[in-house]
């Protein structure tokens, strides 16, 4: 808009200096001409080059005026345009932080959520492989234990009942199938207690010992490997332990160890 007030003026000045020039020009001539084919009584009268320069002007000028009203008027226009396009800039700002909030919000509340559903899933994780341990823990069912008496050689053997005709333990028991516990070797422990508590070991010098599921160590009386497969029992399974030092009328008590969880246990009474 500025371009056409610009253009507007710039018309108007060279014009101004055409009519300057014309009218100088006009300074040397009559005003009033009688046509030469007129009678002197009745003389034709024409314009002068001022007055049709005047004519002009008045026109332009009128048109200028015009051009300057409607000029104004866009003006006006464009700048209540532009007020509305800056209030939309600021409602558009706006709205924009206001959707920015929200989508931070909702971004920061799921980050929370997938932060307790981890916790969550850690703890369900946790209990699952809880669940699984014990699910894989064997179980020995059927136990049997016979107070055995040998000879030098080892050639006869017969059952007792007296704890000083003893000089052998002889165990049978089974293993359940186990839906869970995965195939391969496992390693059996076991622990013999005296009437008087004191552990009974297959080799009174051996030291050897095992970690309980809580985490104490236990000293184990003899321990055998067996082999086993999924979903299927093993049954009779023998061990024996030399009973070697003094021994006594009482309750002897066998315990059965697997993966550090007991897994069965028996008494055997002798006189």
């Amino acid at each position: 808009m500025s371009g056409r007030k610009d253009r507007v003026n710039l018309s108007l000045i060279v014009f101004f200096v055409v009519c300057l020039g014309l009218l100088m020009l006009d300074s040397c001539v009559s005003r009033v001409k009688i046509h030469e084919y007129g009678s002197v009584s009745h003389p034709r009268v024409v314009l002068s080059p001022y007055d049709s320069l005047k004519q002009l002007y008045d026109s332009m000028v009128s048109q200028y005026n015009a051009s300057r009203v409607v000029i104004d008027q866009e003006q006006t226009h464009a700048a209540q345009l532009d007020s509305q396009v800056k209030k939309k800039e600021h409602e558009i700002v706006a709205v924009k932080n206001k959707i920015e909030k929200i989508e931070s919000q909702k971004i920061e509340k799921v980050e929370t959520s997938n932060k307790e559903l981890r916790e969550e899933l850690k703890k369900v994780e946790k209990v699952n492989t809880a669940l699984k341990e014990l699910g894989s823990v064997l179980h020995a069912s059927h136990i049997r234990i016979y107070a055995m008496h040998t000879n030098r050689s080892g050639s006869k053997e017969k059952a007792v009942h007296k704890g000083r005709k003893m000089n052998l333990l002889r165990m049978f028991f089974d293993l359940d199938e186990n839906y869970v516990a995965e195939e391969g070797m496992k390693t059996l422990y076991i622990i013999i207690t005296a009437p008087d508590g004191k552990l009974i070991r297959k080799d009174q010098d051996s030291t050897g010992s095992f970690t309980a599921f809580n985490g104490t160590q236990l000293q184990y009386s003899v321990s055998k490997q067996v082999l086993l497969r999924r979903n299927e029992p093993i049954k009779d399974i023998q061990i024996s332990c030399p009973v070697n030092s003094d021994h006594e009328s009482g309750m002897y008590h066998v315990s059965i160890y697997n993966a550090g969880y007991r897994i069965g246990n028996d008494v055997i009474k002798l006189m």
